[in-house]
């Protein structure tokens, strides 16, 4: 049985090592809203006591996400999603405001006070 060489050694400690296949597709007509337009395999890392995944720029902008965006996750079923979180909308509709705000004030959110408080015009001083 003979020995590898120095250089048969070298060869072998030398093999490039395998890289992540990125692919990139056009997002058209023929594609399907379940197709991806950016695919990669990646590991699910160990973060302190949690645990996590790295995604890449090309991920984040194909998706319409930005750092420090605010983004709901879903898991069901072997599936996680990430997407962007939607903002509330606001409540214009006076009439439930007063009923919010007792219910806020239930749930044990305390008003800061009045913002108006020691600001007047003449016409509170005159005709109240």
């Amino acid at each position: 049985m003979t020995t590898p060489s120095k250089k048969q050694k070298a060869k072998k400690a030398s093999a490039p090592k395998k890289r992540r296949k990125i692919t990139y597709e056009q997002a058209g007509v023929g594609n399907q809203v379940n197709e991806p337009t950016v695919e990669y395999t990646a590991k699910v890392r160990a973060i302190g006591n949690s645990k996590g995944v790295i995604l890449n720029n090309q991920v984040l902008d194909t998706a319409g996400l930005k750092a420090d965006m605010d983004i709901l996750i879903q898991a069901f079923n072997g599936l996680i999603t990430i997407k962007q979180a939607e903002k509330p909308a606001v409540n214009t509709d006076l009439s439930t405001w007063e009923k919010q705000f007792k219910a806020a004030i239930k749930a044990g959110d305390i008003p800061e006070g009045d913002l108006f408080e020691g600001m007047q015009n003449e016409f509170d001083k005159t005709e109240w």
